[in-house]
Formats: C-alpha cells, structure tokens, sequence
C-alpha cells in the first residue's frame, strides 16, 4: 500500500513486510492505488486521479491549497501542503513567491510532496516518477493542472499578462538599440513553456498528447 505522504508509518510497513499473497509478493510490492484522506474514496490509477479528485471534490478545504500569493499549488494529502508552504520562508526570512523580485514559488511536486531546487531537476523528478503527469504541467510556473485543457486555462488566466509584458520588453529593447539584433520569443502554445525555436516548440507539444499544431490562442 502506498503511504499518502513520504512518512512512512512503521506499524504499517512492519504489516505490509509481514503479509503475501499467493504470488509470495508482499503487500509493499504490490501496487494497491490511493486512498483520499478526507473521503477515504479509493484510486487504483493513481496520484494523477487522487489528485484530480482533490481538486474536483475538496477544492474548498483550505488546508489542500497554497494561499501564499503568487503560489496557487494544491496538494491532495494536508502534510504535504503544510510542507510546502513552510518552504515559502527563507533562512533570512524572506519569502520564495513571485512577485517583484521575480522569485518563483517553491518548486514542490504536488503529486508527492518532493522539493526541488531548480526547475531542471524539478522536469526529471517529474519525467523519472510521474510521467503521466508531464501532459498538464505549466511551463512558466511548473504547476500540476490536471489535464490539458485545465492547462490552457490556467496559462491564459495566470500569466497571459507575463508573456505579453514578455514580447512588449524585447520588442522595445530591440527598437531602442538598432545594433541588438531583435528575437523573436517562442513558448509552447498550450503550457507557455520558453522555446530556442518553432521545431524545439512543436517537439515539445507532443507531450500534451494533442494531435495537432493549432495555436490555442496563447
């Protein structure tokens, strides 16, 4: 049985070690699905269903979402919430959120509670351990969203703004200095993830699993 959160319980584990079934496989080596904690509802696809179901279901109890402004990340399991948001605070007692000193929130997994210290290891913990997750991860802040369309909504509510300001910058720079060559910004229509061009965007759009290149109005 797979634990909500990454503290193991040592009674359970000593019960899980103890039992097998006809296979001789333990109960720890067998895949059972999730278990809600607030409904106790059963899940055996998985945290991407539990946490969907977190956010369908349970989206009004305040201790499943991050109310640090700027964050917004939601968790299915209260632990892993709380240690999220005591992430927010610094040893110097400053906070990592967004805001004027471009500081991004913490880059916690909400599917398992993992932090992370930069977003390339915050992609291969997500490419390595959730890979079903990887169709509805935003690009700019590197929350989970569920699925592509929750994706899309989210990018456009979120940071529609941060990406025009974005093309505005570069556009005036460029004009204002005739020797800087201009440069044209690319991000991946759906998730707003940055791109070097349009063949790395559209390699990259594969991983929404859509079956065409239509512009979503990004």
């Amino acid at each position: 049985m797979d634990m909500l959160y990454a503290r193991p319980m040592p009674v359970a584990d000593h019960f899980m070690a103890s039992c097998t079934n006809e296979d001789g496989q333990t109960a720890a080596e067998v895949y059972l699905g999730e278990v809600c904690e607030t409904c106790y509802a059963h899940f055996a696809a998985g945290k991407t269903e539990l946490w969907r179901h977190a956010r369908d279901e349970h989206s009004a109890d305040p201790s499943l979402s991050c109310h640090v402004p700027g964050c917004g990340r939601r968790f299915f399991a209260a632990a892993m919430c709380t240690d999220h948001r005591a992430h927010h605070h610094r040893s110097d007692g400053h906070h990592d959120i967004a805001g004027p000193n471009d500081l991004q929130p913490p880059l916690t997994c909400e599917l398992c509670g993992r932090l992370s210290s930069n977003p390339s290891k915050y992609d291969r913990h997500m490419s390595t351990a959730h890979p079903e997750a990887l169709t509805a991860i935003c690009g700019v802040c590197h929350s989970y969203e569920g699925d592509v369309s929750s994706l899309i909504d989210h990018v456009q509510r979120r940071h529609a703004l941060e990406i025009c300001a974005e093309v505005t910058t570069e556009t005036t720079d460029s004009e204002s200095d005739p020797k800087r060559p201009s440069r044209r910004i690319i991000r991946c229509t759906v998730c707003g993830k940055r791109c070097g061009n349009n063949r790395h965007m559209y390699n990259h759009r594969k991983v929404h699993c859509l079956a065409d290149d239509v512009d979503n109005g990004i």
